[in-house]
């Protein structure tokens, strides 16, 4: 666990030393990146963030999303769970490890497509590093929600060797970076295709 908090403060320190300019060429490189890709295309319903801190931003990907019609959904905590919710949170809300903590109007079962996963760190086999509160881990983790696809998003100075891994981590399918889409696992070929 003390090298899971060394290394969340090395890759902080990482995100804070980028530029303006170069956090908005990068945020700019992955809608790109994203947008043009089939497993974005092949979409209907996106689980998005709202970038905490020095997350990378989603705005321009999302707003593109909406106008092509497009379901977005936020994560949004009960209690120790996270959920999925239309309900629009405000962006200064109560949050818990960058999760939107909040009251949801009635409990809906959404099917996500795919979902864009903030993260601090990720190495060339999937794993993740977040801000460790395992809300996404014990999210997907559940066999029913396996079938969405799970993309991290972060910029170029974000990966790392390797990263230590727990029992309970659930992998990424892949990650978006300025440089391109990378994909790990079994199913490498299918999630590159978008099927």
């Amino acid at each position: 666990m003390q090298d899971k908090q060394a290394l969340r403060q090395e890759l902080r320190k990482r995100r804070l030393q980028l530029s303006s300019a170069q956090r908005r060429a990068q945020q700019l490189a992955v809608v790109r990146v994203l947008h043009r890709h089939p497993v974005y295309r092949n979409a209907r319903c996106i689980g998005a963030y709202r970038a905490m801190g020095s997350e990378l931003q989603l705005g321009a990907l999302l707003t593109l999303a909406r106008k092509e019609g497009k379901r977005i959904v936020y994560p949004v905590l009960r209690g120790k769970h996270m959920v999925y919710s239309e309900c629009p949170v405000p962006a200064r809300g109560v949050r818990r490890h960058g999760v939107a903590q909040g009251a949801l109007p009635r409990r809906t079962r959404i099917k996500l497509d795919l979902v864009l996963v903030p993260l601090l760190g990720y190495d060339d086999q999937g794993n993740r590093l977040g801000q460790g509160g395992g809300f996404y881990d014990r999210h997907f983790g559940r066999p029913c929600a396996r079938r969405t696809r799970l993309i991290g998003i972060g910029f170029s100075e974000q990966r790392v060797p390797q990263l230590p891994r727990e029992a309970w981590d659930v992998p990424l399918d892949g990650v978006a970076t300025p440089k391109g889409m990378h994909f790990f696992g079994n199913d490498r070929q299918r999630w590159a295709t978008g099927y």
